[in-house]
């Protein structure tokens, strides 16, 4: 099961994968992923502070050009509230497994983080 879900997503305005990316990504290696581990590791095991400074960044620029504001979605590790900023506030975690978080991203609407990140219910 686990093999048959997508490592990367992308949609107007956001991306998401597990984890934060540990670096930059290009396009045919996500494509190509599954015969990449360390493409598949780096976008679902990555720990706090351990992705390169300029992952997050890089992503948003070469996949989001036409969305200046576009946010970078993932879970993996822990947050102690309904979500964590990292990537100078580009990239948001919303991994709490007491409160089932999840992100709610609308094509041409701004991201309201009190709004679209909620419990699933």
């Amino acid at each position: 099961m686990e093999l048959s879900l997508p490592v990367f997503i992308f949609g107007p305005g956001f991306l998401a994968s597990h984890s934060e990316p540990a670096r930059f990504f290009p396009e045919e290696e996500i494509i190509n992923a599954r015969q990449f581990p360390e493409v598949v590791a780096g976008l679902t095991w990555t720990d706090n502070g351990s992705a390169s400074v300029n992952a997050v960044p890089e992503m948003l620029s070469f996949y989001q050009r036409d969305f200046p504001e576009a946010l970078y979605f993932g879970g993996h590790r822990p947050v102690s509230d309904r979500y964590a900023l990292r990537a100078a506030g580009r990239f948001v975690q919303i991994h709490n497994p007491d409160k089932q978080n999840v992100a709610v991203v609308c094509p041409g609407e701004d991201f309201c983080f009190s709004k679209n990140i909620c419990p699933v219910e």
